[in-house]
């Protein structure tokens, strides 16, 4: 019998560990979700019930679109409706098509139930596990403190997440509308919170030719530039307000020098010697004649799936500080890193598993210490700031080495297409 027929060991066995890795998961939610008290424990102090519970952003977000269905200009008039009564802070593009639906906070529980399932789903659909350390992996990754704090709050990130996960299913499709599908649910999601438009770089992935590379191009940037043209006067508007997260429950950009407590004139020069760094090393994944094109073994679908992660991370990581749920990116990464920590090659291997110690160190620590001062009587954290800057300091050192590794793998994928544009191969070619 062959081995990959369903009723071999092995089949059976990864059965029962897709089972386990549902099984588990679901069991963790319900779990948490059966006394919000739980919360406390799991993503610390970002669980505030000031902001309505459950799915504080979705309730947030249809509370907006309530009050721009009663006329209310939310951009410049406080909103009765909204939680909490301020300004609106976000694009006005999610609202709007919630308003048309006739949505409002009423709606909220199956909104969010509705789209927690939907991102949950997809995990299970992507993350299948073969052996009990990769469980363990998935585990670590699905069930922790950033991944359930998406849960908690049901924002706009999850329902990108729902929608944007099909493009790179669509890509690695052979039929002829796979690609243009793909590029118009890219297009349909940007407007939501801008990084989708990131996205269109899979389009560089193994691209069929130029021409079709440079369609797909050109009108991304016709499009992008179209809508922000469109919408200058809102983003002028909202950009003075966009939530700046603090620096726990964060990473990105300069938050490692605001932790290390380096002097603010500092940080920007610092910023680009680490960006410059970062690019040097990328540059050596592409040129080094050791560091072979096929360093990658994986399938067309898990490589985008890993580019569509990696360009989010990327982007969000060096714009600014970001909310650390957007850390759920990781999770398309995941099929391709499990391949890469069984590869027989040295550079790959040694390079996911430095991603993946990364992520964890970047995902975990401070959620730890939260958990471990909390007084479960007062309801509060009994926090010594000398010991939290140093996990602060471990957790956002560790998010530079997540992205770096991140982008080397990325730049290990791309290395085919991108050398295919280089007069050293078009002269070897020829």
């Amino acid at each position: 019998m062959p081995p990959d027929s369903t009723s071999s060991p092995n089949s059976k066995r990864l059965n029962r560990l897709h089972i386990a890795l549902i099984a588990i998961t679901l069991t963790v939610v319900a779990l948490i979700y059966s006394s919000h008290e739980h919360w406390f424990y799991v993503i610390g102090p970002l669980h505030n019930l000031q902001l309505g519970y459950p799915f504080a952003d979705m309730m947030a977000r249809l509370g907006v679109a309530e009050g721009i269905s009663h006329g209310i200009d939310v951009n410049n008039e406080v909103n009765p409706f909204g939680n909490p009564h301020a300004l609106n802070n976000k694009p006005l593009y999610t609202v709007t098509i919630l308003s048309f639906l006739g949505l409002d906070k009423s709606h909220t529980i199956p909104m969010g139930v509705f789209f927690c399932a939907t991102y949950l789903l997809w995990n299970f659909w992507l993350l299948r596990p073969r052996s009990f350390i990769e469980l363990v992996v998935i585990l670590s990754i699905l069930l922790s403190p950033p991944a359930l704090t998406l849960l908690e709050r049901a924002n706009d990130d999850i329902i990108i997440y729902t929608f944007i996960c099909f493009v790179p299913l669509l890509m690695a499709s052979k039929a002829t509308w796979g690609k243009p599908l793909g590029w118009l649910i890219i297009s349909l999601l940007t407007p939501m919170k801008y990084y989708p438009a990131v996205v269109y770089s899979l389009f560089v992935h193994k691209f069929k030719n130029i021409k079709e590379l440079t369609c797909y191009t050109l009108i991304s940037v016709f499009f992008v530039g179209g809508l922000l043209w469109t919408i200058q006067d809102e983003l002028r508007n909202v950009s003075e307000r966009f939530p700046d997260p603090p620096g726990n429950c964060s990473f990105g950009k300069t938050l490692l020098f605001q932790t290390l407590k380096i002097d603010a004139a500092q940080h920007s020069i610092l910023f680009i010697y680490g960006i410059a760094i970062v690019a040097i090393i990328a540059a050596t994944c592409l040129l080094h004649p050791k560091i072979q094109k096929d360093e990658i073994e994986g399938d067309s679908k898990d490589e985008l799936y890993f580019l569509l992660g990696s360009s989010v991370l990327t982007f969000c990581f060096f714009l600014s500080g970001n909310w650390d749920y957007r850390l759920i990116f990781v999770i398309p990464t995941l099929p391709l890193l499990l391949r890469l920590l069984k590869s027989s090659r040295r550079i790959p291997k040694a390079t996911a598993l430095t991603y993946l110690i990364a992520t964890l160190l970047t995902a975990w620590p401070e959620y730890i210490y939260f958990w471990s001062i909390f007084d479960t009587v007062e309801l509060g954290w009994l926090i010594n700031y000398k010991t939290y800057q140093k996990i602060s300091i471990i957790e956002h050192t560790a998010s530079w080495i997540m992205i770096t590794t991140n982008i080397m793998i990325a730049t290990m994928i791309l290395k085919n297409d991108l050398l295919s544009w280089s007069p050293i191969s078009r002269t070897t070619k020829a």
